[in-house]
């Protein structure tokens, strides 16, 4: 180790060196395939070799590179960021609890696997290298290894995937192109000779043996199914392959690809890719285990408590307990800004690990959420009471690591009306001390008050709360409830994505086209609001609009290139605030109005119209945004943002507060009650919550 006690330096285990810096050569190769087998009998060393691959060139500040041992040189050139290294052990798993975890750490929001595979189809995330330890060990091992192939088939990420020798899942994935990074099997003393045999024919081709694989070995590792080399230049002018062939046997190897600078560019998918298989499709049997969890450090960085344990090969304890703290929720997609931490991120991992009942709303709460997933998923005929719908429902969020009592919050608000009731004061005890409290939720299948539908759009109008849907109809609510507060409003405008009300009584609408559509008020409208809304109105036939509010005497607009435009009765003011598309405005009615505007940059900004727009962000993250809505309260102006990886805050403008919560399914919209309730719009829910007495002082 170096003197800094950095990882970055510390050598793989013996006899491995070659494997590993195939791992690396392999990383830093922009034509090698997307997925990575790291496989070989039990005890070869397997998960040793990707614990040292998670925490190589972890550490940050100076530049990695170069031989190992070695000190770095001046290098120049610009620094490059590393793609992420984010493990996600697979013991235990279903196929639909990875597809949670999976999401979570690349920063988006996937309900089912298949999903999931949409989302990274169509979404643009970060470049991430993603560990998945003990696929043998999984509750689900086909179903994830189909979902596996189905992340490499997209081209957008790298997957390193632990494989055994000899099962199903290891077949199913040598069929996909792939490199392979053999540790060959187990000799009689229990340790694998496939390292050193590597180490001795690294370079040499040869043939696999009785494994039914097609392809050649290249370095000392395979490529099924692909009929050529990935050759690279090894160091000291000699030809190599994967960044460490041709180096001879006890050579520490050329550990050039963790450096900030290093790291190759990760392709884009080219084209919509095929609509594939649901891996979430009910698969073998699932099984539950106990799964031993440890204090847990950052993904980036960790430094072990046995440094030695990252070097020596799996003991008989469950091998990807030595992820257990790479694979703490840590997303990709973070906030930045000072304020309250979100309480996700401000959680602790439990000690030990508690028996689970899956009927127990107390002990699914404690319990390892991976258990409880598999669990469910195993059965599918008792729903617990309700519990395993409103588990399944908030999954994601649930999947996190994070105290029980935010998982209890989380569950209490995915509840449905037929729930046992005794779930839901149990609940919120165990949620007691959050900052948060449910007022009401309304999910898929409620009949007392009715769920109103999917939510596209929400706004507050006096005491009512609207409840725009995708077939374009416009429900009022009470907002104390949820109760029906009078009949649906019609509009022409189909899919409505943004509401606002107007100080008449009307309603502004934004249909998917970009096209502002109006719903007239009980009151005649005054004459100045009919010009403005019908010169606005003309304007979005041309220029379509993005986002929508309105404030007294204005019409706000945003557009795809993300400009803000604010209409006045005394003319138009403009300001390019964003880089992409605008997907949110919001107005504050105060005696200095301002307003908000959110963007795809995952930026959000405050402007004064007639003014230069703020120079800093009140927020920002690396995930877009989805909905703002701002209202005035007794302790300044409010925000509510709804993000893309699913996060809701409440942040109080003038006292530089916040709140988070993440409800599970994506959200689509956000507003503010007149009472300051926070109002959450998704796919198959609706829920207010307020802020706890102790929170509202």
């Amino acid at each position: 180790m170096t003197g800094s006690g950095s990882v970055r330096a510390e050598r793989p285990a013996a006899g491995t060196e070659a494997q590993a810096a195939a791992l690396l050569g392999w990383l830093t190769d922009p034509d090698a395939p997307r997925l990575c087998l790291v496989t070989g009998g039990p005890r070869t060393g397997k998960s040793a070799l990707l614990a040292w691959f998670a925490a190589y060139g972890a550490r940050s500040g100076g530049r990695s590179g170069g031989r190992f041992g070695a000190r770095s040189g001046g290098r120049s050139g610009p620094r490059r960021k590393r793609a992420a290294r984010t493990a996600v052990p697979l013991a235990d798993q279903s196929a639909l609890g990875a597809a949670w975890t999976i999401a979570d750490r690349l920063g988006v929001v996937a309900r089912t696997p298949g999903e999931l595979i949409h989302v990274l189809a169509t979404t643009d995330t970060r470049r991430a290298t993603l560990l998945l330890p003990d696929l043998h060990a999984a509750a689900e091992p086909d179903a994830l290894a189909e979902l596996c192939a189905e992340l490499a088939g997209l081209g957008r990420i790298r997957l390193v995937v632990e494989t055994r020798t000899g099962t199903p899942s290891h077949a199913l994935l040598t069929t996909c192109r792939a490199t392979v990074v053999d540790l060959g099997g187990e000799t009689e003393d229990g340790r694998g000779d496939g390292g050193r045999k590597a180490v001795r024919n690294f370079g040499e081709p040869e043939e696999p043996e009785g494994s039914g694989e097609t392809g050649e070995t290249v370095g000392g590792f395979r490529e099924p199914g692909v009929a050529r080399e990935t050759g690279r230049t090894g160091g000291a002018g000699e030809t190599g392959t994967a960044g460490g062939a041709g180096q001879a046997e006890g050579a520490s190897g050329d550990f050039r690809a963790s450096g900030d600078a290093a790291e190759a560019p990760e392709h884009q998918a080219a084209g919509e890719p095929a609509q594939p298989r649901d891996p979430g499709a009910p698969g073998p049997r699932a099984r539950t285990g106990a799964a031993r969890s440890r204090p847990g450090a950052e993904a980036s960085g960790v430094e072990p408590s046995d440094p030695d344990g990252w070097s020596q090969p799996p003991a008989e304890a469950r091998s990807s307990d030595r992820f257990d703290d790479l694979g703490r929720s840590q997303p990709l997609a973070h906030e930045a800004g000072s304020g309250r931490s979100d309480p996700d991120r401000r959680s602790r991992p439990h000690a030990g690990t508690p028996a689970l009942d899956p009927a127990d709303p107390v002990s699914v709460c404690r319990a390892d959420p991976r258990r409880v997933t598999t669990a469910y998923v195993a059965d599918a005929e008792d729903d617990r009471g309700g519990l395993r719908a409103a588990w399944l429902r908030a999954g994601q969020s649930l999947s996190r690591d994070q105290d029980p009592a935010t998982r209890a919050l989380v569950l209490r608000a995915a509840l449905g009306d037929g729930a046992d009731p005794r779930l839901r004061p149990a609940l919120e005890e165990l949620a007691a001390g959050e900052p948060w409290r449910v007022r009401w939720s309304r999910v898929r299948g409620d009949l007392t008050p009715p769920w109103p539908g999917p939510v596209t759009a929400l706004a507050a109008i006096g005491d009512r709360l609207l409840v725009a849907g995708p077939n374009g109809t416009v429900r009022p609510l009470d907002p104390v409830d949820a109760t029906p507060a009078g009949e649906p409003l019609t509009s022409p405008a189909g899919r409505v994505e943004a509401l606002a009300p107007t100080p008449d009584g009307s309603v502004l609408l934004l249909d998917e086209r970009g096209r502002l559509h109006t719903v007239r008020g009980p009151a005649p409208r005054p004459p100045y609001l009919e010009r403005l809304t019908a010169a606005v109105t003309a304007t979005l036939t041309r220029h379509p609009g993005t986002a929508l509010a309105a404030i007294s005497g204005s019409v706000v607009v945003g557009d795809r290139l993300g400009s803000v435009h604010a209409f006045g009765l005394t003319g138009i003011h403009q300001a390019a605030l964003h880089s992409g598309r605008v997907t949110a405005v919001t107005a504050v009615e105060t005696p200095a109005p301002f307003l908000c505007s959110g963007g795809l940059d995952g930026t959000v900004r405050r402007w004064v119209p007639g003014q230069d727009p703020h120079p800093e962000p009140i927020a920002e993250r690396r995930t877009p945004v989805v909905a703002l809505a701002a209202s005035p309260t007794s302790q300044g102006p409010a925000l509510a943002i709804a993000w893309a990886d699913g996060l809701v805050e409440l942040r109080l403008l003038e006292a530089e507060d916040r709140l988070s919560f993440r409800p599970g399914p994506p959200v689509r919209a956000v507003t503010l009650s007149e009472d300051g309730g926070v109002v959450v719009g998704m796919d198959e829910a609706l829920i207010r919550l307020d802020r706890a007495p102790h929170e509202a002082k």
